[in-house]
């Protein structure tokens, strides 16, 4: 298919007037039409209005590499992360950088009480 309406929501190269040092992995939607993002290298999911191209809030984790998210949950109101269990700098030789993976990192968290309540994924029958 063909883009259409295409526009910039977020510019992940510049925020505030500066680089803020993360890029956008894997997202989904609530029920609200908003955005959530997982900010490799930015230990938080971004939170995105769509109507007002603007960042609404951050959710933020204990470790570094956020991969994905996908809301689950009897009522899709619990939004699941993953994470890597990859530090980008372990193979680095800057002095002084820390090298250690972060405890949690490979890990899969639940967020709750954020009160809204996600899409769900589309289902598929697979046949023999």
């Amino acid at each position: 298919g063909n883009l259409a309406d295409e526009r910039v929501l977020i510019d992940f190269s510049v925020q505030g007037g500066r680089n803020p040092g993360y890029v956008g992995d894997g997202m989904t939607s609530d029920l609200d039409g908003n955005l959530y993002v997982a900010c490799w290298c930015g230990s938080r999911v971004l939170k995105i209005d769509v109507k007002a191209a603007r960042i609404v809030k951050e959710i933020w984790l204990p470790v570094p590499q956020i991969t994905s998210v996908a809301f689950g949950g009897p009522q899709l109101d619990e939004l699941f992360v993953t994470s890597a269990a990859t530090n980008l700098y372990s193979s680095s030789k800057i002095e002084g950088l820390d090298h250690k993976q972060p405890p949690g990192s490979g890990a899969l968290f639940r967020v709750t009480g954020l009160g809204v309540k996600g899409r769900g994924s589309p289902k598929f029958v697979l046949k023999d």
